[in-house]
């Protein structure tokens, strides 16, 4: 039986996680410093949270459309296979 598990870091849970993360991180250092107050850095976070799954699901469906034009455009060129009989 063949293993189809995709190492971690292919996953859309990973990248999900990791840039939701890495975009908190670099608010929470903005914050810091003083270059964004509290509540700007709150409003950030929210956004970030609501933007970046919306994002993926973007970037999936057209992964997937353009994936499934690229199937459908090469059936069409695809020659049929014709069986032949042979009657003797």
């Amino acid at each position: 039986m063949e293993n189809n598990v995709k190492p971690g870091y292919k996953t859309t849970e990973f990248w999900l996680t990791g840039l939701t993360a890495v975009a908190g991180a670099i608010v929470a250092v903005l914050v810091s410093y003083g270059v964004l107050s509290t509540d700007e850095g709150q409003m950030w976070l929210k956004l970030i949270v609501a933007v970046v799954p919306l994002a993926f699901a973007a970037y999936s469906v057209g992964k997937y459309s353009e994936s499934r034009a690229s199937v459908k455009s090469s059936e069409a060129f695809a020659w049929p296979v014709v069986e032949t009989i042979d009657e003797t």
